[in-house]
């Protein structure tokens, strides 16, 4: 598994649905490991593909630094897949764990940074599938993964998404806060480095 070490690691942040670049819990990566270089990858999940690329970046950075994934809600879906297939350390907030949950938002969309409108179908959703199902060999290890969560989250299921990382022997942290984890990621943030530091 990548841990940690002397090396100076790259940090992705990877954004949630209907989101872009350019965001507070972003720059709150950047105040957290100010020598750390931060990836924040543009993630068009209505595009085709949309995944391949960003496995590919992920890998290309790893054959010189260490990476250490962070993501919020489909972002931190995001994370779980890429931290299962290549052994990565991941903080996900209010993440998204079933890519059937995506199937409530189906219908006319608005990216609320970006304002692009567009259509989410059926067929982003078995996207996801695919992805959430793809490789079943590769399974999270014991403590490779903190789940931050939210007390105030209406969107996620709380109780069965800290089952499922509880299940898996993955932190689950939790703080006063709702689904966009605005407030609660910073706190997170400052736990996060204690966890890599003493690991």
């Amino acid at each position: 598994m990548t841990t940690f070490s002397t090396a100076t690691p790259t940090f992705f942040y990877l954004h949630g649905f209907n989101s872009a670049p350019g965001t507070d819990k972003a720059q709150a990566l950047r105040e957290a490991f100010p020598t750390a270089d931060i990836h924040e990858p543009e993630l068009l999940y209505h595009q085709p593909g949309w995944f391949a690329p960003l496995i590919d970046q992920v890998r290309e950075i790893l054959r010189s630094h260490p990476v250490i994934l962070t993501g919020t809600s489909l972002g931190g879906f995001t994370a779980l897949q890429l931290a299962r297939r290549l052994e990565l350390k991941a903080l996900v907030a209010n993440p998204v764990v079933w890519a059937q949950y995506m199937a409530h938002p189906v219908g006319p969309q608005t990216n609320f940074k970006t304002g692009d409108q567009y259509v989410w179908t059926l067929e982003h959703v078995t996207e996801l599938t695919t992805l959430e199902n793809a490789e079943p060999e590769a399974t999270l290890h014991p403590g490779q993964v903190i789940a931050a969560l939210g007390h105030r989250d209406d969107l996620i299921d709380l109780p069965r998404t800290a089952a499922w990382f509880t299940e898996r022997q993955q932190a689950v942290w939790w703080f006063d806060d709702d689904h966009r984890f605005s407030v609660g990621f910073r706190a997170a943030l400052k736990e996060f480095q204690a966890f890599l530091t003493a690991d």
